[in-house]
């Protein structure tokens, strides 16, 4: 590959990375209450808790450091997962294929639904083992990640990481998709509302990539995770066969193994309805809208941040 390439690969890369660790340590929290409330978490006997229950709940049993819960496996999650999404999907967009697509078909939708897939099948035992540690009360039966690791392989295999992975791939394709998309055309929508007016200072420049990016980025976000929710929660029911929760209020039947996609929404749909599809979908609003924006946010600073050193260097 020519060095012009290479470097070209390796900035969004680099800067996906950076974005997936700044996303992550401003959204824990969001992700950790949504997890809990999708596998049945509950403070009380409210079966549907208000978010603001769910936290003060969360922080009286195990402390305000509680909201963080899996956070060393979330950042190699977030970090690896952006670091191929975002590489891949500059790959793709960069493509003279894509570009005639373009013409005829929206490119930034397919190219997203490919980089998130590719990112999803490369990092998804992250998301397992994250998972683990968001469920753990304040009894810890692994007090490592090397300890759940070797637990689960011994109990299931190595296909342990990979249980639920049918319904991630499922959802995460299109929501990705419909997040690059809809994030280019609000930022095309929304670039000549913030122009700079020919100014270049610092101060104009941090406004118009806090509003172009961030507001396009936090609508994309919420509408693209309205709309493929349920694939998520059904994700999250899969993987709870093979987790060990402590969490002291829980309901349901406790967490089942489903044979596939269609065991776990048929099985679902009959014990509790059309709502528990939807569980959690709060905090996972919010934390759609707050991850997107910070995501798409810090992605665009980092890469004008390495773009001159990568040109410099060649």
């Amino acid at each position: 590959m020519p060095a012009q390439q290479a470097d070209s690969v390796w900035t969004p890369a680099l800067a996906g990375a950076f974005s997936g660790f700044v996303t992550r340590l401003v959204t824990g929290p969001l992700d950790t209450l949504k997890i809990r409330n999708q596998l049945h978490w509950q403070h009380g006997n409210d079966p549907n808790p208000s978010l603001l229950t769910l936290v003060r709940g969360l922080v009286a049993e195990e402390g305000v450091l509680a909201l963080w819960k899996g956070t060393v496996p979330g950042l190699c999650l977030w970090m690896s997962y952006s670091f191929v999404q975002f590489g891949v999907f500059d790959a793709l967009q960069s493509s003279a294929a894509l570009r005639r697509l373009d013409e005829h078909f929206p490119a930034a939708l397919l190219s997203g639904a490919v980089a998130a897939s590719t990112a999803t099948l490369v990092t998804y035992p992250f998301d397992i083992i994250r998972t683990q540690f968001v469920v753990q009360g304040q009894v810890t039966p692994y007090t490592s990640m090397r300890a759940f690791v070797r637990s689960a392989v011994d109990r299931r295999g190595v296909s342990a990481f990979y249980t639920g992975l049918s319904a991630a791939v499922l959802g995460v394709a299109p929501y990705m998709g419909l997040n690059f998309f809809l994030y280019a055309r609000a930022k095309a929508l929304l670039a000549p509302l913030v122009a700079r007016d020919g100014r270049d200072d610092r101060a104009a420049s941090v406004w118009q990539l806090l509003s172009t990016e961030g507001l396009a980025g936090a609508a994309a976000g919420g509408l693209a995770k309205l709309t493929f929710y349920p694939l998520d929660t059904m994700k999250r029911r899969m993987q709870a066969s093979i987790l060990e929760s402590t969490l002291r209020h829980s309901v349901g039947d406790g967490p089942l193994a489903y044979a596939s996609l269609l065991d776990c929404f048929v099985g679902v749909w009959r014990r509790e309805g059309l709502r528990s599809f939807y569980k959690g979908m709060v905090p996972t609003l919010l934390k759609a809208v707050a991850s997107s924006a910070v995501g798409f946010v810090s992605f665009e600073s980092a890469k004008r941040l390495l773009e001159p050193v990568a040109f410099a260097q060649r």
